[in-house]
C-alpha cells in the first residue's frame, strides 16, 4: 500500500474519531465549549447553547467574554486576563442574562489546553447551579420566617437532640422557664435543677418528662401538665405538647419538639372554681341532711296531727277525712261500705273508781284490740273520749256484722283488775247515693245507743 494512500486513511480516521468525540461533549449534561487563545469560542456542545440560550451559529466564532454582562463580566474579564497569564485554572459562580430575559446561575471552570502541535487553546466546562440557588434561598427565607415565628410566638419552643440536651430555645420559653438560652443549652430534661412536680404535687422524674417519652417512644404527647420552679422560687404551671422528629432513614427519632404555654392563671383560676364546687357540694350535702331532717320532722308533725297521742290511732279528722273517700268512691263505682262506733261500756265508772290513768290504760288496750282484728283495708279511728270509729271498706250487712263481732269478742278479752272490758257497737250500712257523713254517723250513733239500751255488749246494725 503507498505512502499517499496510507495517509488518507489516517486522516479519515482522525476525522471519525473528532466527530465521535463532538459527539460525546455534546451529550454530556453541562457545558462544554473550547477557545482558542484569544478567547474565541471555536466549539460548543448544545448544552452549551441551551444553557446560554443561543445557537451553534451565534456562538461559536464568537468571542466568550461577550456572554456575560455587567457586573460579572468584569470578575469574568478579569479572571480570564489571569488564566492567560498565569495558566491557572479560572474557577467562578456567575450569572448570566440571556435573551429572553430569563436568568441563570451557572458555575464556570476554564482550564488551559496545550495540544501536541504547541498551539493553545482552553477548554471551558459550566454546571447550572440556579436550582441549587434557589432551594438554598428557599430554604434560608423559611429558616427566616421560621425564627421570626419563633420569636413572636407566645408559646414556648425548645429543640432538643436525641440526648435530650437543648440546642435552640426560643424567647417565649426564657420568659415562662426563666431562664436564659445560655443557661438552658446543653440541659437535658433529667437535670435535677428543673424541680418539676406534678398536678398532685409529687416529683416529676425527668425521664418521665414529654420530651424525654417521645424521644423513647417515638410518639405525639400533647396537653401534658408539668409546674416548674423558676430560679426565683416561683412556680409556674406549663401545658406541653412533644414531637419527635424523624430522617426518614432510622425508626429513631434524632431531635423532638417540645411547645408549652404558661397556664399557671388558669390552674389557679380552674382549682379555685374545684375548690368553691368542693365547698358548695358540701353545703348542698348539709342542706340536704337538713332537709331529710325537715321532712321527717314535718312528717311526725303531719302524724301527730292525724293521730291520737294516747292510742297511736288516727283521730276524727283523719277519719272524717276518710269518710268522704269512701263516700265518693261509693258514689263512683258503687262499693258499699259499713261505719261502726264502739263504745266502752260503764268506762266513767272505771274513771272514777281506779282514776285517770287506769282508764288511759283501758282505752289503749282496747285500740289494740279492734286493730288487731282488723284487716289492711280497714280503718280503726279513735272519736272521742271512750268512743272508737271503724270504716269498713267493700262489705255487705252480713260480712260487717260479722267483722264486729269479732272485734267485741276481741274487747272482751280484755281484763282489768279482774273485771272484764266490754263495748257496745252500732253499725251503718251505706251502699248507693245521696248520703253524708253527719248522716252517717247519725245512724251509726243511734245504733249504738239501741245496743246499749238493749243491755250493752252488743253490735246493733242501722235500719
Amino acid at each position: 500500500m503507498s505512502a499517499a494512500k496510507l495517509e488518507q486513511i489516517d486522516s479519515a480516521a482522525q476525522v471519525e474519531v473528532c466527530q465521535n468525540l463532538r459527539r460525546v461533549v455534546d451529550s454530556m449534561p453541562y457545558a462544554v465549549m473550547v477557545l482558542d487563545a484569544s478567547g474565541k469560542i471555536l466549539h460548543a456542545n448544545d448544552f452549551c447553547n441551551r444553557l446560554f440560550g443561543k445557537n451553534s451559529t451565534e456562538i461559536e466564532g464568537d468571542e466568550w467574554l461577550r456572554l456575560f454582562a455587567d457586573p460579572d463580566h468584569r470578575r469574568v474579564k478579569s479572571a480570564w486576563r489571569n488564566l492567560q497569564k498565569t495558566g491557572q485554572s479560572l474557577i467562578l459562580e456567575v450569572k448570566v442574562q440571556r435573551e429572553d430575559e430569563s436568568q441563570r446561575i451557572i458555575k464556570l471552570q476554564i482550564n488551559l489546553l496545550e495540544n501536541e502541535s504547541g498551539k493553545t487553546e482552553y477548554l471551558g466546562h459550566a454546571e447550572d447551579v440556579t436550582i441549587a440557588y434557589q432551594l438554598t434561598d428557599a430554604a434560608a427565607e423559611n429558616e427566616r420566617r421560621l425564627a421570626i415565628m419563633l420569636e413572636v410566638m407566645n408559646e414556648g419552643v425548645v429543640l432538643q437532640d436525641a440526648s435530650g440536651r437543648i440546642m435552640l430555645s426560643n424567647p417565649a420559653a426564657e420568659q415562662i422557664l426563666g431562664l436564659t438560652n445560655e443557661q438552658m443549652y446543653g440541659r437535658t430534661s433529667v437535670d435535677p435543677r428543673w424541680r418539676a412536680i406534678r398536678e398532685d404535687g409529687s416529683d416529676y422524674p425527668g425521664q418521665d418528662h414529654p420530651a424525654m417519652r417521645s424521644l423513647a417512644t417515638g410518639q405525639v404527647l400533647t396537653g401534658e401538665i408539668m409546674g416548674v420552679h423558676k430560679p426565683d422560687g416561683t412556680l409556674t404551671w406549663i401545658s406541653i405538647n412533644s414531637v419527635p422528629l424523624f430522617d426518614g432513614k432510622s425508626k429513631s427519632p434524632y431531635a423532638v419538639v417540645a411547645s408549652f404555654s404558661d397556664i399557671t392563671e388558669l390552674k389557679n383560676a380552674r382549682d379555685e372554681t374545684q375548690n368553691r364546687l368542693n365547698s358548695l357540694h358540701l353545703v348542698q350535702i348539709e342542706l340536704e341532711m337538713r332537709q331529710r331532717e325537715l321532712e321527717e320532722k314535718n312528717s311526725q308533725l303531719r302524724g301527730m296531727a292525724d293521730t291520737d297521742v294516747l292510742t297511736g290511732l288516727k283521730n276524727r279528722r283523719c277519719l272524717f277525712e276518710r269518710l268522704r273517700a269512701e263516700i265518693a268512691l261509693v258514689e263512683r263505682n258503687g262499693n258499699p261500705f259499713s261505719f261502726v262506733l264502739f263504745d266502752v261500756d260503764f268506762f266513767k265508772s272505771i274513771n272514777d273508781s281506779r282514776g285517770h290513768m287506769a282508764g288511759d290504760e283501758v282505752l289503749k288496750r282496747v285500740a289494740q284490740a279492734l286493730q288487731a282484728c282488723a284487716r289492711v283495708s280497714d280503718f280503726v279511728a279513735r272519736y272521742g273520749g271512750e268512743e272508737f270509729a271503724v270504716i269498713l271498706p267493700q262489705t255487705s250487712r252480713a260480712q260487717a256484722q260479722q267483722a264486729v263481732e269479732r272485734m267485741l269478742s276481741e274487747v272482751r278479752r280484755i281484763h282489768w283488775e279482774g273485771k272484764q272490758v266490754t263495748a257496745s257497737a252500732g253499725i251503718a250500712y251505706h251502699s248507693g247515693l245521696g248520703v253524708s257523713i253527719d248522716s252517717l254517723v247519725e245512724e251509726a250513733d243511734s245504733a249504738l245507743y239501741r245496743a246499749k239500751d238493749l243491755g250493752r255488749n252488743q253490735a246493733v246494725m242501722a235500719d
